[in-house]
Formats: structure tokens, sequence, C-alpha cells
């Protein structure tokens, strides 16, 4: 038999003669096809490699104070000194993403981000660009009606993504959501816009100003204040919120469009907040009813509900039944979208409302007022002596919950809850502060406005 020495011999011996009878060579190395040169359009990656580094992740954070511990960490303090947070120590509160839209630093925002639990905007905010360099920003404005906030981080030379049109995106365009879903780290996602001005959500509170687009690219926690963009690169949207309540993406999210948003940046650059103007009415959604009463042959506007006397409106001619169809050019697709439109002109300046009043088209021509002015008490906001830390302020329907502060009880705290507005305490209505009297010691029956239902529920008061 051949021994095991002698086989290997012999199979090297025709190895050897195979290769050198072929064309192979190992000093060739084996063979590559090489990719041309990436063009623009071959791949959304080009784009995004311009994209991503003008997208920022948001850290808010509060600084400890002894009135501001929560009871775990007052706890930790009493009982483990060396590991309980110390006082004037920041802690994070969170993350979000945000987008710099100038090359000296302006980064925008949702106005959530950069909020505490209680609706308190953070003691500090700190941004980090996509090359790990991090800055301390300053909150420049934040406005919680449009769920848009403005921050400034020192520098120069910084990447910035540029505003697109978005009155001009239609249902089907490619969109790509950039941010730091999870606090993972930038990522993108690709989908399609599947809607377009989509109001009375309530995703920014009763009370707030809604068009949002919709779109189908995942958009999960931590992408709140990053980038939606066009095929171009271009911001077209701010990733905002996702439909639900389990906190994942599934397949339908919601930006704030670039238009909207550029509007808000600018007000809140140049005042530090959004002064919006005030007609002195309210609206509601049109009815089958109403539209053919009106001889309007799509349900499609906004009716005038009530009428405030001696505001805007009144003084214009506006009566309580009429239909606005658009303002100005644009045509007000339901009550939600009507109140957005009108809050884009500044006090001062002039509106132009076209609709009909029965079978009759009308126009009319109003100068805005400055709510602040008109309502003087309703701007500010306030505290009542049998809800200590609670902020409330007047609204239409009764007494908005602004914010409820760390002292706050918690038995309080589990059922008041921010945005909520009291209508009625013990069957007396709720209208300023001077109505307190109508709580009492012990069990209280309110009726309360929340996310649009009307609810009962009973609070306790010491």
């Amino acid at each position: 038999m051949m021994s095991n020495k002698r086989k290997f011999l012999s199979a090297k011996i025709c190895f050897l003669a195979l290769l050198a009878s072929s064309n192979f060579s190992f000093a060739d190395g084996f063979s590559v096809n090489e990719n041309p040169p990436r063009r623009e359009g071959d791949s959304p990656a080009l784009m995004l490699s311009k994209v991503t580094p003008a997208i920022v992740s948001v850290f808010p954070a509060r600084i400890l104070r002894e009135e501001k511990l929560t009871a775990k960490e007052a706890r930790e303090r009493f009982f483990n000194r060396d590991s309980a947070p110390k006082e004037g120590e920041k802690q994070e509160a969170g993350v979000g993403s945000g987008v710099l839209i100038s090359s000296d630093g302006f980064v925008i925002t949702n106005a959530h981000v950069v909020e505490l639990g209680n609706g308190a905007l953070a003691d500090a905010v700190s941004v980090e660009l996509t090359d790990r360099r991090r800055f301390s920003a300053r909150i420049v404005g934040s406005d919680s009606a449009s769920d848009i906030a403005l921050l400034k981080i020192e520098g120069e030379g910084f990447p910035f993504l540029t505003f697109a049109d978005s009155d001009h995106l239609l249902v089907g365009d490619p969109v790509w959501a950039v941010g730091n879903p999870f606090k993972i780290g930038l990522t993108a996602t690709a989908g399609m816009v599947s809607a377009l001005k989509r109001t009375g959500l309530a995703i920014t509170g009763r009370g707030g100003y809604e068009a949002f687009i919709q779109t189908d690219a995942p958009i999960n926690p931590g992408n709140s204040g990053g980038a939606l963009v066009d095929h171009e690169g271009r911001l077209i949207g701010i990733n905002t919120a996702i439909w639900g309540g389990l906190r994942a993406n599934v397949g339908i999210g919601f930006a704030v469009p670039a238009n909207f948003a550029r509007h808000v940046a600018e007000r809140l650059q140049e005042d530090g907040r959004v002064i919006r103007g005030f007609l002195g009415l309210r609206v509601t959604e049109l009815t089958p009813e109403v539209a053919e009463k009106a001889k309007i042959d799509r349900i499609m506007g906004a009716t005038v509900e009530e009428v405030l006397a001696g505001g805007p409106a009144a003084q214009a001619g506006l009566k309580e039944g009429d239909v606005v169809l658009k303002v100005f050019d644009k045509e007000v697709i339901d009550s939600g979208y009507f109140r957005l439109l009108v809050s884009l002109p500044k006090p001062g300046n002039e509106l132009v409302l076209t609709g009909r009043r029965g079978g009759e088209e009308k126009e009319w021509k109003l100068v805005l007022g400055e709510s602040e002015n008109f309502f003087e008490e309703e701007a500010k906001d306030f505290e009542i002596s049998v809800l200590p830390g609670v902020r409330l302020k007047k609204v239409e329907e009764g007494l908005q919950v602004v914010s409820l502060g760390e002292e706050v009880d918690k038995s309080i705290r589990s059922r008041l809850k921010k945005d909520m507005i009291l209508i009625e305490a013990n069957g007396k209505a709720l209208k300023d502060f001077k109505d307190e009297d109508s709580l009492r010691s012990g069990v209280n029956r309110l009726k309360v406005l929340q996310d649009g239902k009307k609810v009962i529920l009973s609070l306790k008061l010491k």
C-alpha cells in the first residue's frame, strides 16, 4: 500500500501540474469587477450622506435642586448619600432629534423634546452632532401650540439643511426620516407621503395648530424633532408623532410641514415666542345639512359657531352660521385647517375670508387683534389656592392646565393632566380664578375636557 506521505506528494504534483496547464495565477489574485463611480439618482446614499451631518441628537436636562427632587430621589439622598443625585447636578431627561437650519448654529426641533414631564422647559439642553461634538444649546423659544422649538449653539460653518416648499408635496412622493430613535444612534428610514393636511388629531393638545404630513417612513420615539427630507435632501417636515399608544412605529407617522415649521422658527427667532392674531370667533365642522343650505357641493369649510361681540370678526360683519371656504387663496379643508391658516399673520395684519351666507357668496376683510390685549387675563397663567403647583390659564371652555409642579400631590397628578380643561366643579362653571370657591375640601366632582371628550372625574382636596 502507498504510504500517506507518498499519497500527499502525488496529490501535490498533480495540483502543480494542473496550475501549470491553466491560466490561473496566485499573483493575479481574485478577479474584481470594479463598480463605476456613483452618480446622483443611482441611490439615496449620496443624498443621505449630505443630509446626515445636519441632523443632531438633543438631550434636555434638569438641574437638581432640593425643592425639585422627586420622592424617589429624596429617598436615595437620605439612605445612600454617595450614589444619590447631588444638588446642582444635571440629569438628562430623555433624548430627541433636531435639524441644523443655518451655518451659524440654529437648530429646529419639537417643543415636547425640550420640555420636562411637568410641561416646563428643560433647565439645560445639549446638542450632539454626528461627529460626536457636543454643544450647550440655548432655547431661543418654544411654541407648544405648534410643537416647534428653536435652539442655538455657538459656532460657525455648521452643515445645515435648506427648506423645501412643502405646499408642493404630493401623496406618493418618496421621503426619508432621519433622527436618533430609541437613542441607538443616527438612523435613516424610507417611505412615502401617505397623506397631507391631517388635522384634528390633538397631537399638539387642545387648542394646538395642526396640518400634518402623514408618512409610512418608520418613525419611533427619539425621532421627534428630526428631519423628513425629499429626494433632493431638502427639509420638508419635522418628525413629531406616531399613531397609537404602542410607542413604536405602526406605519403611520406625522411631521410638521416645513413651511409651517419655518414660519414658527422665524417668529421664535424674532420675538422668542409666537404672538398669534385674534379673530374673536369660534368655528366648527361643516355638516351636510349646513352645506346643502349654503349650496356647497363639497363637505369642506368651517362653520362659524360663535362670534365675540366687539371682536375683529364681529366688526368685519361675520355672523353665526356663516361658512368660511377660503383664507386668502387657500381652501379651508376643515375647522382645524382654518385655525392654522388664520394663525399665520401677525396681529395688525389684514385677513381676507371668503365663503357663504345662506346661498350667497360673501367676503370679509378684518384686521387681526392681539389676544393678550383683548383678553389680558387669559394670556397669563395663574394658580388657585386650593390647587397649589397647578398652573392654569383661561380659555374659551374653562380653565386649562398649563403645567403641574413637582410639589403637586400624587393623587392630584394622577387625575389632572397637562392641556386638560376644567369646565365645571360641583355643577358650577369654571371661567377664571375667581371661581375657585366652587371647589371645596373633600371630594369634588369635576367635568373636564380631555382629548376632545367630556369626562367626569372626582378630585379629593385637603
